[in-house]
């Protein structure tokens, strides 16, 4: 059977899937090993921002980046 695609979703604002009670632990994980404590009022506040705001909004409230190719 040979079954063009005709059509993709993005679920880009989380309307269809919640995936932030994946995403959360799975952040707080990488955090860890890299020796940054991500609670869970953290991650709520950077929901949202891009990788580069999120780094901004790090430094200022752990005093630290989080950017591992620095």
């Amino acid at each position: 059977m040979n079954t063009k695609l005709k059509a993709v979703i993005f679920d880009m604002d989380g309307l269809m899937l919640d995936t932030e009670a994946l995403a959360i632990p799975s952040m707080q994980v990488a955090g860890k090993a890299i020796g940054i404590n991500l609670t869970d009022e953290i991650l709520i506040e950077m929901n949202g921002l891009n990788e580069s705001d999120s780094n901004v909004f790090l430094e200022k409230k752990l005093g630290r980046s989080a950017l591992l190719h620095e």
